[in-house]
């Protein structure tokens, strides 16, 4: 309900409007008073399906809400409504209802009837007339009421009295037009524009002579009664009248209450209330002095403005129709709504209270509240708008309101706004139990005494504290104060020898970790926090539970928000996300009452402030509430059971087997067909004192395994029920409301012949005669059977002993052949052996082959430096020095030869200086290939085993030796081999195996990546503990060409192979060795192209020498195994 800015506009408009409209009596001018906005909800047309023009509103016996309108009937169910009738032709279309012991009356376009409501395909009208009834045959008659023992429908100009003892049917036509209508004091009164008001009583009718004069604009439009029988009536001239219970008819006085706007409706909320629907401003709300209440008009919500027909049902809720739609107002419920309509918006708003006027603090300002004429509160305004900064304190006084505003004190009363004093910064404030002019005064630095002298005030002393900023100040009898500070933490302060002293309490001194909350209790303080309620032990100087109020609020179930207790002793408590209230009894317990405050729903109160008439204010972060105490009946006896059962159809809702047509009278049980097997039941909760949503839980005996979970769908479903007796428990509640409501539906499904104890019984004889029979032919089958069988087993004797002999013959065989399998293996296994030895050795000799190789292209390269004929030139050159050793200095210098030799040595040195350090290179690259050779041959020599020999492996090493044998140097500069060993990683095993392995699976890996042309090679190699320490892991994977999912399967087999010039005898030959040695290989590879992986798995130690280590599991891929 949050108005627009036109709704304000509106709202003070037609406030102005409507106060000088209403002309009350001097004598009913109420006091001001804080009664917010009642709450209220209005179903708009989407919420009625196929709405149209509303033509009444009623309820049944039990409670139930029916409506009538153009398409039809339907009923409240709590959330919704239902279309129960749907009348399409005009003489179908129903204008009123009336409930009368176990029959249902209706009324319409020329007809009276009844609704049957035992039909299979739902409600059916039925008139009860024949022939026309009246001179007008489309009159419609949209009222029923019934006096003695005559059941009376009114139309627009005629009157139908029905006996249905007799069925008689008898009709009085006037000449006047029918206005309104009531039975009071068991006599029929009808109100008619000419001939005032004619009094039916019995078969006759008379027009009352006190009433000649409410006749045409005076006629008597409406009449009420309340349970008192007081009689209340309205003119079309809008004066009200009333009748006293004790009194004649005729002894009617003017109702002190008048509106210059037309009177629609009016009906009694109680036997003082009394709701006036207003045309065109909205429900009016008057005691039985005719003195204002309260209204919902047009100045709240525009459209209560088309407020009509009025009805309150039997909780006390008045429903109004408007054009086509429906609404429904809580005018009896003590809590109201002060919303933004009357109000600014809020933030953690503070109330205090003086001289009967109530004042809010929000937001630095300080708010009073305004009313009109009779008393309503119509806004909140700025109660000091002169005042120079924001309010942060207010406090009330016996002679006004301390406001503190920066550093400075006012006190704000009926003589405006005084300074008392500066007092420096203050955030909370209260006055001392023993002197209510002394003052304690916090802020987040300090604290301060303050007294009270005439209109100064004065700080008498101050000390600092490390509290920090306190949300809320609690005071016991003995000048004690306890301070609300925050998670975990209180504060507490006192005066001694005139000084203020405090200390702060925490998880230490036993307080719990969440937000401790303080409540002023009876003269002592509590402290409620998640876990429950504590108080502070003086004795120990601890905090410890409180267990008074385990009964109401058990610990566990929620958490505490905010606890007051009133004046009277009443707790208030926001607790598990509701509000209650324990109304103390006379004999020290609690009443616990969860509706007078159900209409907050799950908002959490912050401040509880009682009033000094009795009424309280409920302040939340946003909102404020308003309670009348005086309208909380707390002796009030729960009401009856408003969970009913409304209807009972098949899944589909096609067809229905039961229709609760509203009377008083418990739900019989119910018999359903024996087709019917497959229900839907509907419930509803007519408690309508409530704008909260109803929901539903059942429990079906002896299918149900517990309660359902609670839903808000009234429709509980069960199919292919077997026939029996069952009881359905339903329960209904609220939202989350822990006050339930229960009912128990009791309905039997008959059986079919199949189905009965005869039909059992019969069932039983068949199967024993059955069985006999069966028993005395398969008895003498068997016997025939046995004699054939015997004569068989005899035959068959004799070919198992002849069969038993040749299968020894066959198992001698047989010995003998796997004695030769045994060998076979030894040999095969030999071969394998032999062939990794060969394997290496071939290795080893391409290896060595490569080296000599590179020797080869050295030795070739010295020789063709060799063949250049410099030597040849140098020994002619010597030549010609000798033949002129005579002469050489004439020579050397003169002669044309003589003269090149020296530029000719000189070049000479040079080109033999080149060609000696190309020299030393190549011998040089021979040297370290030779050394190569050595290495291989040393490796090779230094693994060539042939038998099995366990030693300590450094698997490191072997590795290293295995990439050495394998990888030329040539080779790094297209492949990069990783490295990644477990440091010190040794196990006892079969060396020269491992090595043959190892060496088979880098050439593998090398392989295939030269096949797969893959730019540059990796080859990554492993070697680490498994989780199982027992064993170790060495893997080796490569980024070749891969493994298909085909050769996967096969990579193990004797003789396969993919390679050109492969054996396929590597990997089986592995494979063997790896069971040898009790270990386990296998090879991963996720596809062409993709690389692949090889993990070998062996044990640490010998498998002779394991303990309770059994063979590692394999995780993936291939494995070969035993089998």
């Amino acid at each position: 309900m949050k108005p627009t800015l036109l709704y304000s506009f509106l709202a003070l408009a037609a406030s102005s409007l409507f106060s000088q409209s209403r002309q009350p009596d001097s004598s009913s001018a109420a006091s001001p008073q804080i009664d917010g906005i009642p709450f209220y909800q209005i179903y708009e047309e989407k919420d009625i399906e196929d709405a149209s023009r509303g033509n009444f509103i009623t309820s049944s016996p039990d409670g139930r809400l029916f409506l009538g309108n153009e398409t039809g009937i339907y009923t409240f169910d709590g959330s919704n409504w239902n279309l129960i009738l749907k009348t399409v032709a005009t003489r179908d279309k129903v204008r009123s209802i009336f409930w009368d012991d176990d029959i249902v009356y209706a009324s319409g376009y020329g007809t009276i009837g009844r609704l049957n409501f035992e039909q299979m395909n739902g409600v059916q009208y039925e008139p009860i007339n024949k022939a026309p009834i009246s001179k007008n045959a489309s009159e419609v008659y949209y009222r029923i009421h019934k006096a003695e023992n005559t059941i009376y429908f009114i139309g627009e100009r005629s009157v139908i009295s029905y006996q249905p003892d007799t069925e008689q049917i008898k009709t009085r036509q006037l000449d006047s037009w029918i206005k309104g209508s009531i039975v009071f004091k068991n006599q029929l009164l009808v109100a008619t524009s000419n001939d005032g008001v004619i009094v039916f009583s019995e078969n006759e009718s008379e027009i009352h002579p006190a009433f000649g004069e409410f006749t045409q604009n005076q006629v008597i439009t409406n009449f009420a009664v309340n349970s008192s029988q007081d009689l209340y009536f309205v003119t079309q001239s809008n004066e009200v009248y009333r009748v006293s219970s004790g009194d004649e008819i005729d002894s009617y006085q003017r109702f002190n209450y008048e509106s210059k706007s037309q009177i629609v409706d009016l009906a009694f909320i109680s036997d003082d209330l009394l709701a006036l629907s207003v045309s065109g401003e909205g429900i009016i709300l008057v005691d039985d002095t005719g003195s204002y209440v309260t209204s919902l008009e047009k100045s709240v919500d525009y459209r209560w403005a088309a407020t009509g027909m009025l009805h309150v049902d039997k909780f006390g809720t008045l429903w109004t129709l408007f054009n086509s739609t429906v609404g429904k107002v809580l005018f009896d419920c003590p809590l109201t709504t002060i919303d933004e309509r009357l109000r600014p918006s809020l933030i953690y708003p503070i109330a205090h209270e003086y001289n009967g006027r109530v004042y809010i603090r929000n937001e630095g300002k300080l708010y009073t509240t305004q009313h009109d004429q009779n008393g309503k509160l119509t806004n909140l305004i700025d109660a000091a708008p002169d005042l120079p900064s924001s309010v942060s304190v207010g406090l009330a006084a016996p002679d006004g309101i301390y406001i503190h505003a920066e550093t400075d004190t006012y006190l704000l009363n009926e003589n405006g706004l005084n300074l008392l004093g500066h007092i420096g910064r203050i955030d909370r404030l209260t006055t001392f139990p023993s002197d209510p002019n002394l003052l304690l005064a916090m802020s987040t630095s300090d604290i301060k005494i303050l007294r009270r002298e005439g209109m100064e005030l004065k700080k008498t002393e101050s000390r600092p504290h490390t509290i920090g900023f306190v949300n809320k100040i609690a005071k016991q009898s003995n000048d004690v104060f306890w301070l609300e500070i925050g998670l975990g933490r209180v504060g507490r302060v006192w005066i001694e020898d005139g000084k203020p002293q405090y200390r702060i309490f925490d998880a230490k001194d036993g307080l719990p970790p969440d937000w401790v909350a303080i409540w002023e209790h009876e003269g002592k303080v509590l402290f409620t926090e998640n876990k429950g309620i504590y108080e502070y032990k003086e004795s120990s100087q601890r905090f410890s539970r409180v267990h008074d109020f385990e009964e109401y609020f058990p610990s566990g179930k929620g958490s505490f928000h905010r606890v007051a207790t009133d004046r009277d002793g009443n707790i208030w408590a926001s607790y598990d996300y509701y509000n209650y209230i324990l109304w103390k009894q006379k004999d020290g317990s609690y009443l616990k009452d969860g509706t007078t405050l159900s209409q907050l729903g799950q908002l959490y109160a912050n401040e509880f402030k009682f009033l000094d008439n009795g009424d309280t204010l409920i302040l939340t972060a946003t909102e404020l509430f308003h309670v009348d105490k005086s309208r909380i009946d707390v002796s009030e006896e729960p009401s009856a059971n408003s969970l009913k059962l409304l209807e009972v159809s098949n899944v589909r809702g096609h067809e229905t087997y039961f229709m609760s047509p509203g009377h008083k009278s418990e739900t019989p049980k119910l018999e359903f067909g024996k087709t019917q097997r497959s229900l839907a039941f509907r419930f509803g909760n007519s408690y309508s004192a409530t704008l909260k949503q109803p929901s539903f839980q059942y429990y079906l005996k002896g299918i149900s395994k517990d309660w359902s979970k609670w839903s808000t769908s009234n429709e509980m479903l069960f199919t292919k029920l077997d026939a029996g007796d069952y009881s359905l428990q339903v329960r209904s509640r609220l939202d989350d409301d822990e006050s339930t409501n229960e009912l128990a539906i009791a309905f039997s499904v008959p059986s079919f012949f199949w189905e009965t104890p005869l039909a059992y019984f019969l069932y039983t004889i068949a199967t024993i005669v059955l069985l006999n029979f069966g028993y005395r032919y398969f008895t003498r089958s068997l016997k025939s059977a046995n004699e054939k069988l015997e004569l068989m087993v005899a035959e068959r004797t004799r070919e198992i002993e002849s069969k038993n002999s040749e299968l020894q013959k066959n198992t001698l065989e047989l010995e003998l052949a796997l004695d030769e399998l045994r060998n076979a293996q030894d040999m095969l296994i030999n071969t394998s052996r032999k062939a990794g030895m060969a394997e290496v050795a071939t290795n080893v000799l391409h290896n060595v082959g490569n080296v000599l190789n590179s020797i080869n292209v050295g030795i070739v390269s010295l020789s063709d430096r060799l063949e250049l004929e410099r030597v040849s030139k140098l020994a002619k050159v010597s030549e010609l020095i000798n033949a002129h050793e005579h002469d050489l200095g004439r020579f050397l210098t003169q002669d044309t030869k003589g003269k090149t030799i020296p530029s000719y040595l000189t070049q000479l040195s040079k080109v033999l200086q080149d060609d000696f350090a190309h020299y030393k290179v190549e011998i040089d690259c021979m040297s370290e290939n030779i050394e190569h050779v050595k290495k291989i041959i040393a490796t090779q020599q230094a693994h060539a085993k042939t038998i099995d020999v366990f030693q300590t492996v450094n698997l490191q090493e072997l590795i290293d030796s295995a990439i050495a044998m394998i990888m030329e140097d040539l080779d790094h500069t297209f492949f990069e081999v990783s490295r990644d060993y477990e440091p010190g990683l040794e196990i006892v095993s079969d060396k020269h195996r491992i090595l043959q392995m190892t060496t088979n699976f880098i050439k593998n890996a090398k392989e295939s990546i030269k096949d797969a042309e893959v730019p540059f090679g990796l080859i990554n190699i492993s070697a680490r503990t498994m989780e199982d320490k027992n064993f170790v892991r060495i893997q080796v994977s490569d980024n070749g060409g891969g493994i298909s999912d085909e050769h996967t399967q096969k990579i193990f087999t004797h003789g396969f192979t993919t390679k050109q010039e492969g054996h396929g005898f590597g990997m089986h030959s592995s494979a063997n060795s790896a069971k040898v040695l009790g270990g386990d290989l296998q090879i991963e590879s996720k596809g062409t192209n993709k690389g692949a992986t090889v993990t070998l798995v062996l044990p640490v130690t010998p498998p002779n020498q394991q303990k309770n280590s059994p063979r590692p599991k394999n995780e993936r891929g291939i494995c070969f195994s035993e089998n």
